[in-house]
């Protein structure tokens, strides 16, 4: 029986191929060598609406099918596949750049564009305590923060 399942999941591979370049999928299912420069695309729930939806990174390590990858931010924290990361030609970023830090994709994506996400504060008294959360996160406020208020984090 185990035997028959494992020939009926191989026989599966071309088609799970198939699909994947049908879905706009180009390259290889496996990146062939370390300090390859990728584009990650970052889901919508991880970046600020002006923020890009592919982020820089370079291959680090490999285990088990799952890949270490780091940017200018630092090394991150999840593991990727090789359908996570389309390869780039160019060699933009070196694994001598990447700091040894660890930080998750959505703390990286937000150091290196600077967006603010959906931070607003809603503040009523002026933003000139310590309550309001934009002067907190050290962000100015912004148009949607409290429209119609005189604001002094501006």
């Amino acid at each position: 029986m185990y035997r028959l399942a494992e020939v009926e999941v191989a026989a599966l591979y071309p088609r799970i191929r198939e699909v994947a370049l049908n879905r706009g999928y180009q390259g290889d299912f496996k990146i062939t060598n370390y300090c390859q420069n990728c584009t990650l695309r970052v889901p919508d729930v991880d970046r600020g609406p002006a923020d890009p939806k592919n982020f820089l990174v370079v291959v680090m390590a490999e285990c088990e099918g799952l890949y270490t990858v780091g940017c200018r931010e630092g090394k991150l924290a999840s593991k990727f596949t090789a359908a996570d990361l389309q390869v780039i030609s160019e060699n933009i970023l070196s694994i001598d750049e990447v700091p040894d830090t660890e930080i998750p994709l959505r703390t990286a994506v937000t150091k290196a564009t600077g967006g603010q996400g959906y931070v607003k504060c809603m503040c009523l008294s002026g933003c000139s305590c310590g309550r309001c959360s934009c002067s907190r996160k050290r962000v100015l406020c912004n148009s949607r923060c409290h429209p119609g208020k005189s604001c002094n984090n501006i």
